[in-house]
């Protein structure tokens, strides 16, 4: 059996006291067609920037989390990270639109409105007016003090709108000795209450559609936008046997633009390194 952990759907948190002091007029959460775009949401950061905090973190962690959380800006400029077979990177990760898209990330970085390195926890200390964070922050924000709303993902300035997805799974090996037993295992382990258990407790969405049911506040406030979310601009991470050499490819790479290397030689570099990783293990 096999398990491979990611983290549920994102979306952009933020702290209204900070909000109301800029001037800024909080986010709809209830209307993705008055989401904030990549320009509102640029400029929006440097307004929020003070002495005391930077204006967003967009920094999940330096490994997955930088894949995951910034993928949906470059899908949302028309950028692939590879191709539908999944079999060739360059030209795509590379693109005239990813190169963009870096740029357009870095800014936030080079000018100061989030940080390489956020401080722990900067979002809920009060150090980052705005996050892209992920259901799994609901819980300590709802036993926080701070004054803190939920809204969409930011969408691209021509309104195309994306979010990340991934979860657990679980699988059976090809080698399973007692795959049978195996599957009724995993079969009870899945089953809807089961499910709805796990994800109520954590507070992510689920899924099994009938999980709803069985859990508590997902029809508004901050889960209902997350469901909403996951069920209407929800995508996947690249399908391909060469992913970790991808997204540890990418995360390097990001990071090394963030210090201030080219992002067109660093995206080169992951699309080189993809290649032969797929062709050395996987092309036939």
């Amino acid at each position: 059996m096999r398990w491979d952990r990611r983290s549920p759907r994102s979306l952009s948190i933020t702290i209204k006291d900070y909000l109301d002091e800029a001037g800024i007029p909080y986010p709809s959460d209830t209307d993705i067609h008055q989401a904030w775009t990549w320009d509102q949401f640029y400029e929006n950061a440097e307004k929020l920037t003070t002495k005391d905090h930077v204006g967003t973190n967009i920094i999940m962690d330096k490994g997955e989390g930088l894949i995951y959380a910034l993928e949906p800006f470059f899908l949302e400029a028309g950028a692939e990270f590879v191709n539908k077979d999944g079999s060739s990177a360059d030209g795509y990760v590379n693109s005239e639109a990813s190169v963009k898209t870096m740029e357009y990330l870095n800014r936030f970085i080079k000018n100061g409105y989030a940080n390489i390195d956020p401080v722990k926890d900067e979002f809920l200390n009060g150090k980052a007016a705005t996050l892209l964070g992920g259901s799994w922050n609901v819980q300590d924000l709802e036993k926080s003090n701070l004054n803190w709303g939920v809204s969409y993902y930011p969408v691209s300035n021509d309104g195309k709108a994306v979010s990340p997805t991934g979860d657990w799974s679980a699988a059976i090996t090809k080698d399973s000795k007692n795959p049978e037993a195996a599957k009724e295992v995993l079969k009870w382990f899945m089953n809807t209450e089961n499910i709805a258990s796990y994800a109520d407790t954590i507070s992510k969405p689920t899924s099994r559609t009938s999980a709803y049911e069985h859990m508590e506040g997902w029809k508004e406030g901050a889960r209902a936008l997350f469901l909403w979310q996951l069920q209407n601009t929800g995508v996947a991470r690249p399908r391909t046997p060469s992913y970790s050499v991808l997204s540890q490819g990418f995360s390097t790479a990001i990071l090394n633009v963030f210090s201030g290397t080219d992002p067109k030689k660093e995206l080169d570099t992951v699309a080189a390194d993809f290649k032969e990783d797929y062709d050395t293990y996987y092309k036939k």
